[in-house]
């Protein structure tokens, strides 16, 4: 469901999900992009420690099934 791009503060996710808007999205320096085609790019832009961010969006994506590659 989602993609690690390196650094580890990049995630690619394969659909938007508002769970991934809410939860990670008010983390401080967290920026979410729209992509046509692969679905949402998440970047931690340093705001806030990579483990954090990291466990913020397996708990968005965890009720969907979803999880970090």
């Amino acid at each position: 469901m989602c993609t690690t791009e390196a650094p580890d503060s990049v995630v690619v996710c394969d659909v938007s999900l508002p769970d991934v808007r809410r939860l990670v999205g008010e983390l401080a320096g967290v920026v979410l992009t729209h992509l046509p085609y692969e679905g949402t790019r998440v970047q931690n832009t340093g705001g806030t420690a990579t483990p954090a961010f990291r466990d913020a969006l397996s708990q968005a994506l965890a009720p969907h099934g979803g999880s970090l590659s």
